[in-house]
């Protein structure tokens, strides 16, 4: 762009951005008829050009199998392979065009689910991850695409195995238990899209109809995909799935490629070599694969529901909430926001704050390693295999303070999902199998990461904010070296073996007297042993006065510059609203000045973190990438702006855009199950200052913000106590 002239920019606007290659596309809550006149008066006035070039085509000729090796000394990321198989053009103006289109898709769905199946191995997963994908090199040009990522040392081998599953998917069709399977998680997801069509996102059909007027792509529309599926689903048979894969892999026009980065002990990876593992594997012969699944059922423990001691509601909020025998309470808001979804959180106190400083490096990972192994006797992929056409998962979470697990379901599959609670806290499994993945692939993460000018960047400024903390300073290689398997398990045992303490949430599309039913018979059930515990201080603190780093990491020119406020405030709810508005003000006023003013940056982020436990604290930061030759002047606006708001304030105009966004983004929130299951979930922290029926005096706070209060917000939590961290490219 930098070298480009202001006349080449200018003719390319003038010769290709003009009304004959234009659409607007207006999606949302809107007055139709109003909307139309004001697209017609905005647009209809634009003149036509008199003699507009012709848009050119570029046909991408056939070519031979390729290879390449692309490195970058700054590439971050895993190392990645791609296999890339020229397909023909296929249309989709027709029924039968759409039946194709859905036999590829069953196809690549099955490939992915045995290379899911690969990859949760971690003792013999040659890569991390792998996926078969239909895209476009470019625009009118179809590809078939297998990717994978792999750490350094398995390259070849990560190849070498997408080779052999692309093999075996030609040589042999897929088994009739992959292929009901998939149907059937396929036509499900068609069913959940179908029973929210009233919800769909804006963007979503957005998206459909820009590529409709950019590449005529039809329409079909959520209800029809549905009953198209529906209709088509039961007419394709497996001997098309697999004739498919072997046409679309058996293309001669293919391009090998690998993304890495640029170090010395990768340059042994060359084309050639690339070339030679390919031909070496393409065509040989290999054996069916072997469908195993556990023909038991997931959940056989026949449980006694436990009592109910006690039931309110809060009728302002359509809340109930009851406690159970065992001391589990369960807060239950039924909405009607979306037809499909039921979504639950819940918490203790606790967390890895309990555990020494040297288990931490294990205490933090217990809970994702562990919810990645299964259950009782299903291993990940039994477990997938098994809830295959369901829409029910649970995760478990244990951060700093808390732990609890959290999830969403299907109505029709509630019952599902508060089994599969019992399960994760009663029959949690951890086989070495799903640990090595996890360790592999965060191996292969940092390995790569050093070389990321943002990493350096993000490491220096959390290194410097908490002041090196073992518990949050950037996780190293020896962080990963001292995470012990056995102790993961146990750790993640031990917070989830005393339930008494916990508070779940549900929100969604449910009754009331069904869910209460389903928590008596598998949360009341859940352990129970008076443990009294709560989470502990690990004195995390932040440096007084300013501390100002530079960070000179990576060649291309551009700049990142960071500045976090930090100190201690008197938590209320009116604090943490005015901490939200002033996120609100200079998120506003750093756009005109940064942006429009000064044309410096694209945006500035400004982010607003009340703390209220352990102690009582906030950080306040402010954050912006640039042209490293106007760092130090935007650097210098930021705090010129804060500064003007101390002396001056700020005017009423802008208080009410404040007010103005809160308002609207507030209908918005009370219209989502997951603004609900946040808001609830605050409500109930025994210590949170704040009760359910606070959620509807928001609009009151709003009402009450005035300039004083924002002057007052930035000189009070503004200070000279913050860091600020800048990036600079490499000096030469």
């Amino acid at each position: 762009i930098k070298q480009s002239s202001y006349e080449a920019v200018r003719r390319y606007y003038e010769t290709w951005y003009r009304p004959d290659l234009m659409a607007v596309v207006v999606v949302g809550a809107l007055d139709v008829p109003t909307m139309k006149s004001l697209v017609e008066e905005h647009f209809a006035t634009i003149e036509p050009h008199e003699n507009p070039r012709e848009r050119p085509t570029f046909d991408v000729p056939y070519m031979e199998t390729r290879y390449k090796v692309v490195s970058d000394e700054e590439y971050g990321f895993f190392p990645a392979l791609s296999v890339g198989y020229r397909q023909p053009v296929f249309p989709l103006k027709t029924i039968a065009d759409y039946r194709q289109r859905l036999v590829g898709s069953l196809a690549r769905g099955m490939l992915n689910q045995r290379f899911s199946e690969i990859a949760e191995d971690g003792t013999r997963a040659p890569f991390l991850i792998a996926s078969a994908g239909a895209g476009e090199l470019v625009r009118g040009v179809p590809q078939f695409n297998l990717t994978t990522y792999a750490n350094e040392d398995s390259l070849v081998a990560a190849l070498r195995t997408v080779i052999l599953e692309a093999e075996r998917a030609k040589q042999h069709p897929f088994t009739l238990g992959e292929f009901s399977r998939y149907k059937e998680l396929f036509l499900r997801s068609r069913e959940e899209d179908y029973n929210e069509r009233e919800n769909t996102p804006s963007a979503r059909l957005v998206f459909s109809y820009v590529n409709h007027f950019l590449e005529e792509t039809p329409i079909p529309g959520v209800v029809n995909d549905y009953l198209l599926a529906q209709m088509l689903l039961p007419t394709i048979t497996l001997e098309e799935v697999s004739t498919y894969l072997s046409e679309a892999l058996s293309s001669e026009d293919r391009a090998v490629t690998v993304n890495i980065p640029e170090k010395p002990s990768l340059e042994w990876l060359t084309e050639e070599m690339l070339a030679s593992t390919f031909e070496q594997y393409d065509g040989t012969v290999v054996e069916p694969y072997i469908d195993t699944t556990l023909d038991i059922p997931l959940f056989e423990e026949v449980l006694t529901p436990a009592a109910v001691l006690s039931q309110d509601s809060i009728p302002g909020l359509g809340v109930t909430e009851i406690a159970l025998s065992n001391g589990i309470r369960v807060v239950m808001k039924p909405t009607d926001f979306r037809a499909d979804e039921v979504r639950f959180t819940s918490f203790s106190k606790g967390g890895t704050s309990l555990y020494s400083d040297d288990d931490f490096s294990t205490a933090r990972f217990a809970a994702s390693v562990v919810s990645s192994s299964g259950v009782g006797l299903f291993d990940e992929t039994e477990l997938r295999k098994s809830l295959a056409g369901k829409r029910a998962s649970v995760s478990a979470s244990i951060s700093t303070l808390f732990e609890g697990f959290s999830g969403q379901a299907s109505p029709e599959d509630l019952e599902l999902l508060f089994q599969l609670i019992h399960l994760r806290a009663t029959q949690a499994r951890l086989d070495s199998s799903t640990f090595q993945s996890f360790i592999n692939l965060n191996r292969t993460f940092l390995a790569n990461r050093e070389n990321s000018p943002g990493a350096a960047f993000s490491d220096t400024l959390r290194t410097t904010l908490y002041m090196n903390h073992p518990r949050y300073r950037p996780t190293k290689m020896e962080d990963l070296d001292a995470v012990d398997m056995q102790l993961a398990l146990q750790v993640y045992q031990e917070r989830f073996a005393d339930m008494d303490d916990f508070v779940f949430i549900f929100v969604g599309a449910f009754d009331t007297d069904t869910l209460t039913a389903l928590a008596q018979t598998y949360l009341g059930t859940l352990p129970a042993t008076d443990r009294e515990e709560s989470w502990q201080d690990v004195n995390r603190q932040t440096p007084e006065g300013k501390v100002v780093k530079t960070v000179y990491k990576g060649e291309e020119p551009q700049s990142r510059v960071s500045i976090t406020f930090t100190g201690s405030y008197e938590a209320s709810r009116k604090a943490s609203h005015r901490m939200e508005s002033l996120e609100m003000l200079l998120d506003i006023i750093l756009f005109e000045e940064l942006r429009e003013e000064r044309g410096g940056v694209y945006g500035a982020g400004v982010n607003a973190s009340p703390l209220r436990r352990p102690r009582e604290t906030y950080s306040f930061s402010i954050s912006f990438g640039c042209d490293p030759e106007r760092a130090e002047e935007l650097t210098n606006a930021v705090f010129e702006t804060v500064e003007e708001i101390k002396e001056n304030g700020v005017s009423e105009d802008y208080v009410a855009r404040v007010q103005e966004q809160q308002r609207q983004a507030r209908t918005v929130s009370l219209e989502e199950n997951g603004f609900w299951l946040s808001a609830l979930r605050s409500a109930y922290y025994s210590d949170s200052g704040s009760q359910p029926l606070d959620i509807l005096s928001y609009n009151e706070l709003v009402d009450d913000l005035t300039a004083e209060d924002l002057q007052q917000a930035v000189t009070e939590w503004l200070t000279d106590r913050y860091v600020q961290v800048t990036l600079f490219p490499e000096q030469p």
